[in-house]
């Protein structure tokens, strides 16, 4: 399900960092959302609320990365 909707999401104007202006190349977009869909899955098979409010901040954290155009690093 949630792989569906990122792919919905970012699948559809790749490699348009150019005609768009932002400063986020596709690499490090793809690595954030990587990194997303790796933390969903570590979710979707977690029993542990803790375990999750960690994994969800940390999703949150690079949801705004995305959104405010700046990514913070290859972490």
């Amino acid at each position: 399900m949630f792989n569906k909707m990122f792919n919905k999401i970012f699948n559809k104007n790749k490699n348009n960092a150019e005609r768009s202006k932002r400063k986020m190349t596709d690499y490090e977009l793809a690595h954030l959302i990587d990194k997303i869909r790796h933390n969903l899955d570590i979710i979707k098979n977690s029993n542990d609320v803790k375990s999750m409010r960690y994994y969800f901040d940390e999703i949150s954290g690079w949801l705004d990365e995305i959104k405010n155009d700046d990514f913070k690093g290859w972490y």
